[in-house]
């Protein structure tokens, strides 16, 4: 059984590993995957 708190952490490790991927990204490759910056949030938080 894992430790609530370390599957906490854990997410937030894999959230800041997403955002730091996307915002990697130009616009036109953002597009290209039919999103946009303004799509961050929604993306992040429905991930994990």
């Amino acid at each position: 059984m894992t430790n609530p708190l370390f599957r906490m952490f854990e997410k937030n490790v894999q959230r800041k590993a997403l955002r730091k991927e996307l915002e990697a990204l130009n616009d036109r490759e953002l597009s290209d995957i039919g999103i946009t910056r303004a799509d961050f949030q929604r993306i992040i938080s429905n991930s994990f």
